[in-house]
């Protein structure tokens, strides 16, 4: 007779019987994710979006998400993002981080009232791979709008609130991890360890995330600035602030 707390799930399209209830989607995929080259950081179940700590407890489809697929590389991006404001909140905890623009193969990011210089920039990048060294877990919470505020409030983040006001839903999703929240459209990583390929730079008073090599997710790109574009997205923004 069939355990209870078995299930079937769907893995990549293929039929997989006698799964047990309540196995997380990184459970399994050491079992049936070796199609893929480069690491699974996320997965779809029943076509959403979620971690890799997502529990799997009734029949469902889940296919795989790796670093190199398009949605792999949207959910590392969001995810270095993450982790840089977490690196901020330990050695900075007043300060806001704000994510400027996409630069060659990186994410511009400014710090709200600090001088940037390449010091600060190497203690910062210290740190986020000191937080991916230790594994930590970053954990999906949803609350409502009033819960939502009340947690912006108390880390000072009234920038934050105010997006709040464009959102029709009543339910915020949070992403945790020990005592810093933020929180995101779009899904991130479940645990700091999926993100150690990364490189913090300095430019032009702010910071650059680089990001892992398109298809050579083991080494980070290179950096190559270019001058011009930057100026157009800076002098956008500074006329965005006049108008």
């Amino acid at each position: 007779m069939k355990d209870q707390k078995d299930m079937t799930v769907f893995v990549e399209g293929k039929k997989v019987s006698n799964v047990k209830r309540g196995l997380t989607v990184e459970d399994i995929v050491p079992l049936f994710g070796g199609n893929h080259t480069s690491p699974v950081i996320a997965a779809r179940v029943n076509n959403k979006t979620v971690q890799l700590s997502e529990p799997l407890t009734d029949q469902c489809n889940v296919t795989f998400i790796d670093i190199d697929s398009g949605d792999g590389v949207r959910i590392y991006k969001r995810s270095l993002q993450f982790l840089l404001a977490l690196a901020l909140h330990k050695i900075m905890p007043d300060c806001k981080l704000k994510v400027s623009h996409t630069v060659s193969n990186g994410v511009y990011c400014t710090l709200d009232g600090v001088e940037v210089d390449d010091r600060l920039a190497k203690k910062l990048e210290n740190e986020m791979k000191n937080l991916t060294a230790k594994e930590l877990s970053i954990d999906k919470v949803v609350v409502n709008k009033k819960e939502a505020v009340t947690i912006l409030e108390k880390h000072n983040r009234d920038d934050r609130i105010l997006v709040l006001d464009y959102l029709d839903e009543d339910l915020v999703t949070f992403y945790k991890c020990q005592d810093y929240y933020d929180y995101f459209f779009s899904s991130i990583v479940s645990n700091t360890r999926y993100l150690k390929v990364f490189s913090l730079q300095y430019h032009e008073g702010g910071l650059v995330i680089v990001h892992p090599v398109r298809y050579d997710s083991s080494h980070v790109a290179e950096y190559k600035p270019s001058e011009k574009l930057f100026r157009v997205f800076s002098e956008f923004k500074a006329w965005g602030k006049i108008l």
